[in-house]
């Protein structure tokens, strides 16, 4: 890993107390700068304004965060880039706006076949079916157990998810026959997706996200920058609107 930003954020824990914070407040911004940073899987040195857009979307968007913790974050990033990196270009650093509406990106139904068939590998290919067929979030798809296959019922359970609600979303035939050939070749015990570091923790929201980002650049596809592995959420709704499902049920997944 990458993260390598201990003498950065003891300046920031320093310049933090000289300017009189509360100490809750100090370690809230010095907690948004870790968190980012491990999510972002990169120094302090080497991040982009436009990491700290990304990550954004990923917790207001995918991780469904409150908008007040969204403003934590985002003046504990603009304290730490803008006083102790010298990147002022993050005083730009804002969340979406209430009432501002972005059209997001859908993929059309040839360019999802072009994504399912990008990559080779088993685990590749059902980490992109899920995120597309069940309308999944990457978070959602990393933190999969095996015992949340329900292959009886056609269910999985997705435990603790936006808003922290447990729910089950339907598998088609199609899914739970990869699904399958997947448990064969890489046979996880608990995770459905174990971290290649330590089988006994999941893999990340950024590895699944990064799974469609190698998808995409290696056919081509440039839609949907902005909107990472949610995109495919998007078009799971979009393209089940278009087959005639009730918007309701749409929602319930």
């Amino acid at each position: 890993m990458v993260y390598k930003s201990e003498d950065s954020l003891t300046k920031f824990s320093k310049f933090l107390q000289i300017r009189d914070l509360s100490p809750r407040t100090v370690e809230n911004y010095i907690e948004s700068v870790i968190h980012f940073l491990k999510w972002i899987e990169k120094s302090a040195n080497e991040v982009t304004l436009q990491d700290g857009r990304d990550f954004l979307y990923y917790i207001e968007i995918e991780k469904g965060l409150a908008k007040s913790t969204v403003k934590k974050y985002i003046a504990g990033l603009k304290q730490f880039f803008i006083h102790i990196m010298d990147m002022p270009e993050f005083s730009t650093l804002c969340p979406l706006r209430r009432g501002q509406r972005i059209l997001p990106d859908v993929l059309s139904k040839d360019e999802i076949k072009r994504i399912l068939k990008a990559l080779s590998t088993p685990k590749d290919h059902v980490i992109l079916l899920l995120g597309y067929s069940c309308g999944l979030r990457s978070s959602e798809v990393a933190r999969l157990r095996v015992s949340d296959i329900d292959s009886d019922r056609m269910k999985i359970y997705i435990k603790q998810s936006k808003r922290k609600k447990d729910r089950y979303v339907s598998m088609s035939n199609y899914l739970l026959q990869e699904l399958r050939t997947y448990y064969k070749y890489a046979t996880p015990k608990y995770w459905l997706f174990p971290s290649m570091v330590n089988d006994d923790n999941h893999i990340r929201g950024k590895t699944v996200t990064n799974t469609l980002v190698r998808a995409k650049r290696k056919i081509g596809i440039t839609k949907g920058k902005l909107q990472g592995f949610h995109i495919l959420r998007t078009t799971f709704a979009t393209h089940s609107l278009e087959n005639g499902i009730e918007l309701h049920a749409i929602q319930r997944e």
